[in-house]
């Protein structure tokens, strides 16, 4: 195709038709620029048709990690709902003092000194992040509400009710640990363990170090009570949140932009 070009030009100059040589130059450097032009569309076609492949695959992880998430954040809203019920049982019994199973209340006020903290484990945001490809997401909208997603867990750890949460927890189980030995716990666990409706003496709880009586006296036993109650609720009402309006229209709008 050159030896072809080469020889017209030639031909042209011979002939002294510079006139028709000059736009016939101009012809071929065009048609050179339009080669280049159509190489670069091409390539530059090429380069965004592997990035809306590898796109897609990003999506697709973050989706199956999103929806795992999702199952993560329905059970502690149960644990949650649960261990609140548990909290408003034993201030109930609190308040009247009747114990029928010693070994079942003190069981349950342990329990509900147990906190569910969830962390979120996306590791294709992750990589997102460390690698520099979360541009490779399109959708802008999609990208913001992402940061905003895994930006609520950054900021529970310094500041707001979270902290005086936490607070409260550590609070709660120094303080049934002056009347309650955490081997009660242990033997409880193992009773359990052999049969579920296992009962323990009185006795045998006294001599591990149960003082029930200096619990239910105590003023303070029952302000801890009420805050981890409060606590649980909040947690309750917090991760419902979180899993309503964050994650779901989350997985929502990935879920819209997977091309199947």
């Amino acid at each position: 195709m050159i030896k072809f070009f080469r020889k017209i030009r030639q031909k042209l100059l011979s002939e002294n038709k510079f006139s028709k040589y000059l736009l016939y130059a101009i012809g071929e450097i065009f048609l050179v620029m339009i080669g280049i032009l159509l190489a670069l569309q091409v390539n530059n076609w090429n380069e965004n048709r592997k990035d809306r492949i590898q796109e897609q695959t990003y999506l697709k992880g973050l989706l199956k990690e999103l929806e795992s998430d999702s199952r993560g954040w329905s059970s502690a809203i149960e644990y949650t709902a649960s261990i609140t019920n548990e909290s408003k049982i034993i201030l109930e019994q609190f308040s009247t003092q009747n114990v029928v199973d010693t070994a079942l209340f003190v069981n349950k006020t342990f329990m509900v000194g147990s906190q569910l903290i969830r962390r979120p484990y996306i590791p294709t945001y992750d990589e997102l992040l460390s690698s520099g490809r979360l541009s490779i997401l399109q959708n802008d909208s999609l990208k913001i509400t992402l940061r905003q997603y895994m930006a609520i867990f950054k900021m529970w750890d310094n500041q707001g009710d979270y902290v005086q949460w936490q607070s409260d927890f550590a609070d709660y189980k120094d303080h049934i640990h002056q009347y309650f030995s955490p081997l009660i716990l242990t033997e409880i666990g193992k009773a359990v363990r052999v049969s579920p409706d296992s009962l323990i003496s009185v006795e045998k709880l006294n001599s591990m170090g149960l003082d029930l009586s200096g619990y239910f006296s105590d003023k303070k036993s029952l302000d801890h009570l009420r805050k981890i109650t409060y606590t649980h609720e909040q947690l309750n009402l917090l991760y419902q949140n979180i899993h309503e309006t964050k994650l779901l229209p989350l997985i929502d709008r990935i879920t819209r932009e997977i091309k199947e």
